[in-house]
């Protein structure tokens, strides 16, 4: 496959920085092409650390930004070995449009209770989205309606002139893109991309019972895992490349209020946990707390100065973010995002990210079963690694 044909099955077309002109401020378009030209560097020096273990990819790995509204990245080898990290300018326009709605949110409490949890399980098809805000959290057969339809609501967006907004907008989709992309990274270094081909080739395995589909979801986990480890690498790189390693704390803050808030744009309509038993993610908020588990057991092994700061700092995000999509619940409900007025009942909650403090062991239950098979993948990467 050389490249253009990879980005052809994908979707889009490869472009730059410059092709969000319709979607962002001018300031914003050249600080993502610094994001990304940032991002590579770094991508370069993991891959040279790889080389000395066997999860290395075969050539160079290269980001290659695609005019896609999509959210889904894409990871390909192409016929030269080299490998292309797809990443649609979708994955970061309409994070950063979604935070621009959440953040600009009047500082006050709802006024309407969601008690719906995780555990319930309606169908998919008792769920729609409200059509203005289709365009961040939904699919459209034509990508050039997408577009339209986010340029559209962008434009709807007064411009802030509160710089700490600004800040914190610019903090929340870096975190989003950083580990959507770090994400895609570790299928790389963990040697995912053969990993199909040598559960047909190698013969026995430590786990024979371990079939394709649990293989493949189990390889969501690995890479959510060590892309988990990589996006904190990166962070603190980027605060260092910033100078500004002292202000750790609000990046805490605001990485606890992008990730929950980025997991929750994927996969709207399947709100309940049993909805997810089956595919290749687990849910949401089970992927979340994945993200917290290997965050912190990093930090107490490589940084444990920051670590009382993490466990204080992120969850103060994670509240933060809950409290805005619960206000964005309650537009929803009021018809304030549907032209002309839909069932309210049948928008909220908007995401799969709806936490009740009862979820609990159900959520721990789960994470537990994914960590199991977790573990069961890693003692397969690790045995065909070593025969290879």
């Amino acid at each position: 496959m050389d490249l253009e044909t990879a980005v052809t099955v994908a979707g889009g077309r490869i472009t730059g920085p410059a092709d969000l002109h319709d979607a962002l401020p001018a300031p914003e378009i050249d600080l993502i092409g610094m994001w990304v030209r940032s991002m590579q560097r770094f991508i370069d020096a993991v891959c040279r650390g790889a080389q000395r273990g066997s999860g290395a990819p075969r050539g160079p790995l290269s980001v290659v930004l695609t005019r896609s509204p999509s959210l889904a990245l894409r990871t390909r080898r192409l016929d030269d070995g080299s490998v292309v990290l797809l990443l649609p300018i979708g994955a970061i326009v309409r994070p950063r449009l979604l935070a621009t709605l959440l953040l600009t949110f009047p500082p006050r409490d709802t006024t309407i209770s969601f008690p719906a949890s995780i555990r319930d399980d309606r169908p998919e098809t008792d769920w729609e989205l409200p059509n203005r805000l289709l365009p961040i959290f939904g699919e459209f057969v034509d990508d050039d309606e997408h577009w339209e339809l986010l340029g559209n609501l962008a434009a709807g967006m007064t411009p802030s002139t509160d710089a700490d907004l600004n800040l914190a907008l610019r903090d929340v989709t870096w975190a989003a893109m950083c580990y959507a992309v770090m994400h895609e990274v570790a299928h790389v270094t963990r040697g995912h991309l053969d990993a199909e081909r040598a559960f047909r080739e190698k013969g026995p395995t430590p786990r024979p019972a371990l079939s394709l589909r649990e293989l493949r979801r189990g390889l969501e986990i690995d890479a959510d895992a060590n892309g988990s480890i990589l996006f904190l690498v990166a962070l603190m790189a980027r605060l260092e490349e910033m100078e500004a390693t002292q202000h750790f704390t609000s990046a805490f803050e605001w990485i606890g209020f992008a990730i929950p808030m980025f997991l929750g744009m994927y996969d709207t309509r399947r709100k309940a946990l049993g909805l997810y038993a089956e595919g290749l993610y687990p849910h949401p908020v089970v992927r979340h707390e994945l993200f917290l588990r290997v965050c912190a057991n990093y930090l107490h092994a490589h940084k444990r100065e920051w670590l009382d700061d993490w466990l204080h700092y992120e969850p103060d995000g994670w509240t933060s973010c809950i409290k805005a999509l619960l206000r964005l619940d309650e537009d929803c409900v009021l018809g304030r995002f549907s032209d002309p007025p839909q069932e309210g009942w049948r928008c909220a909650p908007i995401t799969a990210v709806n936490w009740h403090a009862t979820d609990s062991p159900a959520t721990f239950s789960s994470l537990e079963q994914e960590s199991a098979l977790h573990q069961d993948v890693v003692v397969l990467l690790s045995a065909w690694q070593g025969r290879a």
